[in-house]
């Protein structure tokens, strides 16, 4: 299955790049006679090849694996929250949690994410000393814990990290102090509660990345989440019927619609932009390869 899934992201890659305007890959010799080397479309402007190939990642990319994956969070979550109240007991007065955030907990994960998870002490100090002994303590704490399996710790990185892996089948990356990070994943899901389209069009991206090698930090890449504020910004300023602009409240943690104090972001679906993921997808590409300054 994973081997499946690999061979569609390349392939989607390519018809993604091709049918939009050859972003990521330059027409050949045999495709001049195409328009900015561009496949074209049927009669109603639509391309079919993308457009199935793009439901059929998108589903894989919601599938079984994610979802088994999904199901383990609470118990994870439950187990670093007791390893914190067992190693922390010199500071029983503190309120300590494990917060989730990251892709998973956004709207934006695909087949494969990671759980990001953030240890965190209401009131605590928040520099980056503490949290490598925060990490270094969970880490003591985690070894007596068979469900959780070891993998390595980035210490000395901006962010410090803890990489597990829980009950085979969930990747966790534990990091401490991470507040900004948490806050952040809020505001991203608030968006992706607007409309299904914008964690749709931010996913197919990410996979387009993906199938291209173009995601990833460590390889001098944007990271996944530049790319899903890439289309964030290009969904609220290249469109006919825009994004919303969300500005969080800092005392009440709500939202307010366009700066407007008095348009609090409700539940339920709040925007529709009036076009599918696949016009979406290639309108996102010759935004950022003809208009974007």
């Amino acid at each position: 299955r994973r081997h499946c899934f690999s061979q569609s992201l390349v392939l989607f890659g390519i018809v993604a790049a091709r049918s939009t305007c050859g972003v990521a890959m330059a027409p050949r010799d045999d495709e001049a006679d195409l328009s900015d080397g561009c496949l074209p479309a049927d009669k109603s402007g639509e391309d079919p090849l993308l457009t199935g190939l793009l439901r059929h990642l998108l589903g894989q990319a919601a599938g079984p694996e994610r979802q088994e994956a999904a199901a383990e969070i609470p118990d994870c979550l439950a187990e670093l929250e007791e390893v914190l109240r067992q190693r922390m007991w010199h500071d029983a007065d503190a309120c300590w949690s494990a917060a989730p955030f990251g892709s998973f907990m956004s709207g934006f994960s695909t087949g494969g994410s990671d759980l990001d998870v953030c240890i965190c002490r209401e009131g605590g100090p928040k520099d980056e000393d503490v949290a490598v002994e925060i990490l270094r303590t969970v880490r003591k704490g985690l070894r007596r814990n068979w469900n959780f399996e070891y993998k390595f710790a980035i210490l000395r990185a901006r962010v410090p990290v803890l990489k597990l892996r829980y009950r085979d089948r969930l990747d966790v990356d534990v990091s401490a102090n991470n507040y900004h990070a948490v806050e952040n994943t809020r505001l991203l899901r608030a968006y992706a509660d607007l409309g299904s389209e914008v964690s749709q069009l931010g996913i197919a991206v990410k996979l387009w990345a993906r199938g291209r090698r173009l995601c990833g930090a460590g390889t001098g890449h944007l990271s996944s989440y530049s790319f899903v504020l890439m289309v964030i910004f290009f969904l609220q300023v290249a469109i006919p019927d825009p994004l919303p602009c969300l500005v969080c409240d800092r005392v009440t943690g709500s939202y307010a619609v366009n700066g407007d104090t008095q348009l609090q972001l409700k539940p339920g679906r709040q925007w529709r932009p009036g076009l599918d993921t696949a016009a979406l997808l290639r309108m996102f590409f010759r935004f950022y390869a003809r208009d974007f300054r």
